[in-house]
Protein backbone atom coordinates (compact mmCIF):
# COMPACT_ATOMS: atom_id res chain seq x y z
CA UNK A 1 0.00 0.00 0.00
CA UNK A 2 1.48 3.35 -1.15
CA UNK A 3 0.43 6.20 0.70
CA UNK A 4 1.14 9.70 -0.64
CA UNK A 5 1.91 12.21 2.92
CA UNK A 6 1.91 16.12 1.54
CA UNK A 7 4.01 18.26 3.52
CA UNK A 8 2.55 21.82 2.52
CA UNK A 9 3.52 23.95 5.06
CA UNK A 10 6.25 22.87 7.48
CA UNK A 11 9.74 21.73 8.13
CA UNK A 12 11.87 19.50 6.69
CA UNK A 13 9.90 17.14 4.38
CA UNK A 14 12.52 14.33 4.59
CA UNK A 15 12.35 14.64 8.69
CA UNK A 16 8.66 14.69 8.87
CA UNK A 17 8.91 11.55 6.29
CA UNK A 18 11.31 9.75 8.62
CA UNK A 19 9.50 10.26 11.76
CA UNK A 20 5.92 8.92 10.32
CA UNK A 21 7.79 5.85 8.42
CA UNK A 22 9.70 4.95 11.51
CA UNK A 23 6.76 4.91 13.97
CA UNK A 24 4.52 2.95 11.18
CA UNK A 25 7.27 0.35 10.26
CA UNK A 26 7.65 -0.69 13.55
CA UNK A 27 4.45 -1.33 15.34
CA UNK A 28 5.27 -3.61 18.06
CA UNK A 29 4.66 -1.62 20.84
CA UNK A 30 1.22 -0.73 19.53
CA UNK A 31 0.18 -4.39 19.17
CA UNK A 32 1.33 -5.11 23.00
CA UNK A 33 -0.75 -2.07 24.36
CA UNK A 34 -4.16 -3.89 21.87
CA UNK A 35 -3.28 -6.52 23.42
CA UNK A 36 -3.13 -5.56 27.31
CA UNK A 37 -5.95 -3.09 26.85
CA UNK A 38 -8.27 -4.79 23.96
CA UNK A 39 -7.54 -8.06 23.50
CA UNK A 40 -7.40 -9.97 26.77
CA UNK A 41 -9.81 -7.75 28.77
CA UNK A 42 -12.48 -8.80 26.30
CA UNK A 43 -11.69 -12.86 25.78
CA UNK A 44 -11.93 -12.76 29.92
CA UNK A 45 -15.10 -11.08 29.32
CA UNK A 46 -16.26 -13.84 26.56
CA UNK A 47 -15.50 -16.26 29.63
CA UNK A 48 -17.26 -13.79 32.58
CA UNK A 49 -20.83 -13.96 30.44
CA UNK A 50 -20.61 -17.23 29.00
CA UNK A 51 -20.53 -16.23 25.56
CA UNK A 52 -20.75 -12.89 23.84
CA UNK A 53 -22.52 -11.33 21.99
CA UNK A 54 -25.06 -14.57 21.96
CA UNK A 55 -24.85 -17.08 25.18
CA UNK A 56 -23.57 -20.41 24.64
CA UNK A 57 -25.34 -23.00 24.55
CA UNK A 58 -26.17 -24.65 28.15
CA UNK A 59 -24.62 -27.83 29.10
CA UNK A 60 -25.53 -31.28 28.62
CA UNK A 61 -28.52 -31.94 31.58
CA UNK A 62 -26.64 -35.03 32.48
CA UNK A 63 -22.88 -33.56 32.40
CA UNK A 64 -24.09 -29.87 34.09
CA UNK A 65 -25.82 -32.44 37.16
CA UNK A 66 -22.08 -33.91 37.35
CA UNK A 67 -20.22 -30.39 37.46
CA UNK A 68 -22.46 -28.83 39.97
CA UNK A 69 -21.66 -31.84 42.34
CA UNK A 70 -17.62 -31.95 41.57
CA UNK A 71 -16.95 -28.04 40.61
CA UNK A 72 -19.86 -26.64 42.19
CA UNK A 73 -20.29 -22.24 41.04
CA UNK A 74 -17.53 -23.12 38.15
CA UNK A 75 -18.67 -21.20 34.81
CA UNK A 76 -19.31 -23.32 30.96
CA UNK A 77 -16.19 -24.05 29.74
CA UNK A 78 -14.48 -23.46 32.97
CA UNK A 79 -13.41 -26.89 35.11
CA UNK A 80 -10.12 -26.40 36.40
CA UNK A 81 -9.12 -23.16 34.57
CA UNK A 82 -6.47 -24.19 32.15
CA UNK A 83 -7.41 -23.42 28.96
CA UNK A 84 -9.01 -19.93 30.02
CA UNK A 85 -5.64 -18.43 31.70
CA UNK A 86 -3.92 -20.19 28.88
CA UNK A 87 -6.17 -17.74 26.20
CA UNK A 88 -6.58 -15.00 28.18
CA UNK A 89 -2.88 -14.93 28.79
CA UNK A 90 -2.76 -15.02 32.82
CA UNK A 91 -0.47 -18.23 32.37
CA UNK A 92 -0.54 -21.57 31.21
CA UNK A 93 0.56 -22.82 27.44
CA UNK A 94 -1.21 -19.08 25.97
CA UNK A 95 0.96 -17.28 23.84
CA UNK A 96 1.36 -13.35 22.82
CA UNK A 97 3.09 -12.59 19.33
CA UNK A 98 3.46 -9.22 18.63
CA UNK A 99 4.78 -8.17 15.65
CA UNK A 100 5.45 -4.88 13.32
CA UNK A 101 2.29 -5.48 11.43
CA UNK A 102 -0.22 -7.64 13.95
CA UNK A 103 -1.01 -9.62 16.83
CA UNK A 104 -1.52 -13.42 17.41
CA UNK A 105 -2.53 -14.69 20.95
CA UNK A 106 -3.23 -18.19 21.28
CA UNK A 107 -2.58 -21.71 22.62
CA UNK A 108 0.47 -23.51 21.98
CA UNK A 109 0.07 -27.25 20.39
CA UNK A 110 -0.86 -29.65 22.79
CA UNK A 111 -3.91 -30.95 24.64
CA UNK A 112 -5.29 -28.12 26.07
CA UNK A 113 -5.07 -26.73 22.10
CA UNK A 114 -6.70 -29.35 21.18
CA UNK A 115 -9.31 -28.85 23.73
CA UNK A 116 -9.87 -25.35 23.14
CA UNK A 117 -10.71 -25.83 18.92
CA UNK A 118 -13.29 -28.31 20.42
CA UNK A 119 -15.03 -25.79 22.29
CA UNK A 120 -14.34 -23.08 20.21
CA UNK A 121 -15.85 -24.23 16.93
CA UNK A 122 -17.77 -27.50 18.36
CA UNK A 123 -17.55 -31.17 17.28
CA UNK A 124 -19.65 -33.98 16.12
CA UNK A 125 -17.19 -35.97 17.64
CA UNK A 126 -15.22 -34.76 19.86
CA UNK A 127 -12.26 -36.35 20.97
CA UNK A 128 -12.77 -39.28 18.73
CA UNK A 129 -15.17 -40.49 21.14
CA UNK A 130 -18.61 -39.98 19.38
CA UNK A 131 -19.43 -36.90 21.33
CA UNK A 132 -21.44 -34.32 20.13
CA UNK A 133 -19.92 -30.50 21.44
CA UNK A 134 -22.06 -27.27 20.17
CA UNK A 135 -19.64 -24.45 18.83
CA UNK A 136 -19.15 -21.86 21.94
CA UNK A 137 -17.03 -19.25 20.54
CA UNK A 138 -14.85 -17.54 22.65
CA UNK A 139 -11.96 -16.79 20.71
CA UNK A 140 -13.61 -13.71 19.05
CA UNK A 141 -13.32 -9.63 19.43
CA UNK A 142 -16.90 -7.67 19.81
CA UNK A 143 -17.74 -4.85 17.73
CA UNK A 144 -16.93 -2.07 20.34
CA UNK A 145 -13.44 -3.76 20.49
CA UNK A 146 -12.78 -3.22 17.13
CA UNK A 147 -13.79 0.76 17.87
CA UNK A 148 -11.32 0.86 20.32
CA UNK A 149 -8.33 -0.22 18.15
CA UNK A 150 -9.68 2.31 15.68
CA UNK A 151 -8.79 4.88 18.46
CA UNK A 152 -5.98 3.58 19.58
CA UNK A 153 -4.68 3.55 16.09
CA UNK A 154 -5.64 6.64 15.07
CA UNK A 155 -3.93 8.32 18.18
CA UNK A 156 -1.24 6.38 17.30
CA UNK A 157 -1.06 8.01 14.01
CA UNK A 158 -2.15 11.22 15.16
CA UNK A 159 1.38 11.40 17.72
CA UNK A 160 3.21 10.29 14.74
CA UNK A 161 2.12 13.43 12.86
CA UNK A 162 2.48 15.69 15.82
CA UNK A 163 6.15 14.69 16.89
CA UNK A 164 7.46 14.94 13.19
CA UNK A 165 5.81 18.16 12.87
CA UNK A 166 7.93 19.59 16.47
CA UNK A 167 10.36 18.21 15.06
CA UNK A 168 10.21 20.44 11.84
CA UNK A 169 9.17 23.23 13.77
CA UNK A 170 10.20 26.72 11.99
CA UNK A 171 11.50 24.95 8.82
CA UNK A 172 9.08 25.64 5.51
CA UNK A 173 8.87 23.38 2.31
CA UNK A 174 6.03 24.39 0.09
CA UNK A 175 4.54 21.66 -2.54
CA UNK A 176 7.07 18.86 -1.84
CA UNK A 177 5.30 15.20 -2.12
CA UNK A 178 7.11 11.97 -0.38
CA UNK A 179 5.50 8.56 -0.42
CA UNK A 180 5.64 6.77 2.20
CA UNK A 181 4.57 2.80 2.90
CA UNK A 182 2.14 2.61 5.23
CA UNK A 183 0.64 -0.86 6.67
CA UNK A 184 -2.20 -1.27 4.76
CA UNK A 185 -4.21 -2.78 7.96
CA UNK A 186 -3.58 0.36 10.01
CA UNK A 187 -4.39 2.68 6.64
CA UNK A 188 -7.80 1.08 6.67
CA UNK A 189 -8.80 1.38 10.26
CA UNK A 190 -7.83 5.22 10.08
CA UNK A 191 -9.43 5.92 7.00
CA UNK A 192 -12.19 8.87 6.77
CA UNK A 193 -11.02 9.30 10.70
CA UNK A 194 -9.95 13.28 11.69
CA UNK A 195 -6.76 12.90 13.78
CA UNK A 196 -7.91 14.66 15.86
CA UNK A 197 -6.40 16.81 19.20
CA UNK A 198 -3.47 18.72 20.32
CA UNK A 199 -1.25 19.85 17.19
CA UNK A 200 -2.39 17.88 15.10
CA UNK A 201 -5.60 19.39 14.63
CA UNK A 202 -6.58 19.47 10.58
CA UNK A 203 -4.50 16.60 9.32
CA UNK A 204 -6.59 13.90 7.71
CA UNK A 205 -6.20 10.33 6.60
CA UNK A 206 -8.70 9.75 3.51
CA UNK A 207 -10.27 6.54 1.92
CA UNK A 208 -7.85 6.46 -0.50
CA UNK A 209 -4.94 6.87 1.93
CA UNK A 210 -3.49 10.18 1.27
CA UNK A 211 -2.67 11.59 4.64
CA UNK A 212 -3.59 15.64 4.02
CA UNK A 213 -3.99 18.86 5.87
CA UNK A 214 -7.24 20.80 5.58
Amino acid sequence: MRVTLEVSESGSFSGTLQAVSQRLGDMRDFWEDVARRVVYPSLKANFASEGRPRRWKPLDAKYAKWKRAHFPGRRILVLRGAMKRAITGTGGSGFKRATRSGLVVGIRKGAISARAGVHNFGSFNAFGRGIRIPARPFMLLQSEDREKITSMATSFIAKGVRDAKTSTAGKRSKGKKVVAEIPAPLRRLAAQRELAGGGERGWRVLRSGRIVRR
